[in-house]
């Protein structure tokens, strides 16, 4: 579904997502990525991550259709390949959700901080840490 904006009116036709954020911390936003369905998967550093679609009721708006509990903020990018999405926590650890619904896999400890990624890179995810190491992740 096409959101229209009408600049003069500044309405739309659905309402924005509107997580909980705490007073006086200004929220740090990933950038978008995108599931292979109808949502988008952003991170914030304060409050974690989330999947965004859009609810029609009561009506039209964005909305988390899944967030996973996190032991750490996200501090990368996200990457999704087929049907994971993959992430680097605060604490240097590589982590997995399984789409749709944000199942989180076991975090994987990296030692080190990344110096690029993860990122998409054909069919693989590329990760590149401090340590002078370069991740590929794949399907399997």
């Amino acid at each position: 579904m096409a959101t229209e904006i009408d600049a003069r009116l500044r309405q739309t036709e659905i309402e924005p997502f509107q997580p909980t954020l705490n007073s006086g911390v200004a929220a740090e936003w990933s950038q978008p990525a995108l599931d292979g369905s109808d949502a988008v998967l952003l991170a914030e550093s304060h409050t974690g991550l989330y999947r965004i679609g859009i609810e029609e009721k009561p009506k039209p708006h964005l909305a988390a259709l899944a967030q996973p509990d996190l032991a750490e903020p996200i501090a990368s990018p996200l990457a999704v390949l087929g049907k994971v999405v993959y992430a680097l926590d605060a604490a240097d650890s590589l982590l997995a959700f399984e789409l749709p619904g944000l199942a989180p896999g076991k975090p994987r400890p990296l030692g080190a901080g990344s110096v690029w990624g993860p990122g998409r890179v054909g069919d693989q995810v590329l990760l590149a840490t401090d340590d002078d190491r370069l991740y590929c992740l794949d399907a399997g």
